[in-house]
Formats: C-alpha cells, structure tokens, sequence
C-alpha cells in the first residue's frame, strides 16, 4: 500500500468571493513541511493563484519540489484564477459548472503561473470544492497532467451545487478524458480519490446503502445517525480536520486488508493557522492537529506503507464489479 498526502495550499479566506484576500498561512508550511521531513513523507502541494503569488510559499518550496522532497501541482479556485469577472454565485465556485472555454483558460492561467513561480510545469491537479467533470479533465489532458485528484470518494456535493461522487470509492483508477468515471486500462490519466471510506464491511455495499437511506423519499437519514453510533456504519474521512487519530489508523487498518493500494489523505493549508478554519481555532488545536498528523504518519510507516508523490501513483488494472463506481456523465 502507498501513502500519499495531499494539502490543498490555498489563500487564508475560507467562503468563496470573499474579499481581501489574504495568504498568511503560507508561513505556516515550512512547520508542516518540516513535519513530513522528520517523518520521512514527501507531500504534494496543491496550490491556488494567491499562494503561488507568495514569495514566501515559492522560497519554501520551490527547492524543495525540484529536489523531489515534495510535489507542487495545481488547486483551482475559479474566483480567484483570471480570468475573473464571474458572477459571484454559488455554482460559480465550482469548475464544473463554467463554460468549457472559461474552465480551460483559467486552468491553463494557473499552470502557467506555478511553471513560471516554482520552475517545474505541475503534473497533479485537484478542482477546488471538489467541483470536477468532463470539461476540467479535457484541459488538463491537454497541459499533461497525470493524476487528477478532485474526487472525494462516497460524497455528494450536490447540495453545494457540485457533482455527486457517493457512488465513486476510494480506489486509484485510471482513465481517459473526458470519461472522469470510467476505468480505463491504459487510459492517459490517473484518478486518485480523497480517501473515504468505512471501518467494517464491504465499501461498496455501504456506499450503496447509504446512497440510498438519503433520497428525500426514504428518509433514513437517522437509521445512518444510528448505525454509526453502534460503529456498524461508519464512513470515515482520511483527514485530521474531519476525523479523529483513533479513526483516521482504523481506516487505514481497514482499507489494508481489503487489499486497497493506494490511501490519500489530505487538509487544507489555512488550517496550519490557528482561527482560520472551523477545524483549527486555537494554537492547542493546531498542536493537536499536528500531532494527530505525525500519529497517522507513523501508524502507516510502522504497518510498511510506503509514502510516494501524488504523480508518482500508479493505478492498477481495472477489474469488473471491483468498487462501484458513479454513471459516466461525459455526454452531459
């Protein structure tokens, strides 16, 4: 199994459209970063506009990515990657909802700007709010990206007006654009989901039955309530801004024996300053975040995880009826 860790490397503001925006948490990757040295990780930074504009982040990391201690690649949050101008409206925040030659322009803007900051053209991408598809994958086809990042596995974001991957897992696949749901052996990209996933019983089973028990006309919102409480459902996320340590190494544990080949687990880089995030408010939370992250860390080392670079996943072969995966959306 490979560890893989993910940050998204963004500007301090947490809503979209806010205004003056600030990047003060860039000073707080050379601790993290530090951190993941020490524990012997090499993680990818996925950085927006704003961030890449810091000199202090480029001083920190630039190095850092050509030495191959770390991994600098792409996060796009189209309200603040020119072209701007868009209406400031909820579904604006997510790519996928853009005109396709909006979302290749801003794309292509991005990529260009961290070639130029950080001296290496990036090779993993992740959409901001997770708002991925068709039109997003194509553009990064065509700038040779290798592993896009922007599913969230068993999650539905449509109620943020975003796509809804409650049936996709969190097994690497590769594929072709613009068919973003559909393993592909030899396909030209690789999608590495955020890891999440349960600690017993068969993924997709429960990703299905969950998918199920939320449709308005079911209503067994508060059976789930109930069966995560008993533990006999329990849908974990691979993050310390959403998970406990204790459930964070049971998930690990979990995805282990059922033979997953990949996890990755990711945060977002405001939450390494106290006060900017609903994750992290105080310094005391931000220690405690830290050490839940090198706790995980070591738990994966001591179980002969072996930690890699977002491009360097390789996905393995697909196989029918493995994991479930959600209905191609492409012709959409």
């Amino acid at each position: 199994m490979k560890l893989v860790i993910t940050i998204d490397t963004e500007e301090d503001n947490w809503r979209p459209f806010s205004t003056g925006i600030g990047t003060r948490n860039a000073q707080e990757i050379a601790r993290v970063h530090d951190l993941f040295m020490t524990e012997g990780v090499r993680p990818t930074y996925l950085i927006t506009w704003p961030m890449a504009l810091d000199d202090r982040l480029v001083d920190t990391l630039a190095d850092e990515n050509l030495q191959g201690h770390c991994e600098v690649g792409t996060h796009c949050h189209p309200w603040t990657t020119p072209p701007l101008g868009d209406v400031p409206r909820p579904e604006n925040s997510m790519l996928c909802n853009l005109p396709r030659e909006l979302v290749a322009t801003k794309i292509t803007a991005l990529h260009e700007l961290i070639t130029e900051r950080f001296g290496v053209a990036p090779r993993t991408f992740r959409a901001g709010r997770w708002g991925y598809g068709p039109a997003v994958s194509d553009a990064l086809a065509r700038l040779n990206y290798r592993v896009d990042t922007s599913i969230t596995a068993y999650t539905d974001w449509s109620a943020q007006f975003g796509p809804d991957y409650s049936l996709v897992g969190p097994k690497a696949f590769r594929f072709s654009p613009p068919h973003v749901f559909r393993p592909m052996e030899g396909g030209q990209m690789t999608e590495l989901p955020a890891t999440v996933g349960f600690l017993t019983g068969d993924f997709s089973r429960r990703a299905r039955f969950e998918h199920m028990a939320r449709k308005p006309l079911i209503r067994w919102s508060r059976l789930i309530g109930i069966l995560d409480a008993l533990a006999l459902h329990r849908r974990i996320t691979l993050s310390p801004e959403c998970a406990t340590t204790r459930d964070m190494i049971g998930l690990i544990d979990s995805m282990q024996r059922r033979g997953f080949e990949h996890i990755n687990l990711f945060f977002h880089s405001p939450s390494l300053l106290p006060g900017l995030t609903p994750y992290v408010k105080t310094r005391g939370d931000r220690d405690d975040f830290l050490q839940s992250l090198r706790t995980v860390i070591r738990h994966a080392r001591r179980c002969g995880i072996t930690p890699i670079l977002a491009r360097e996943t390789v996905a393995p072969a697909p196989v029918v009826c493995a994991e479930a995966y959600a209905p191609d959306v492409s012709s959409s």
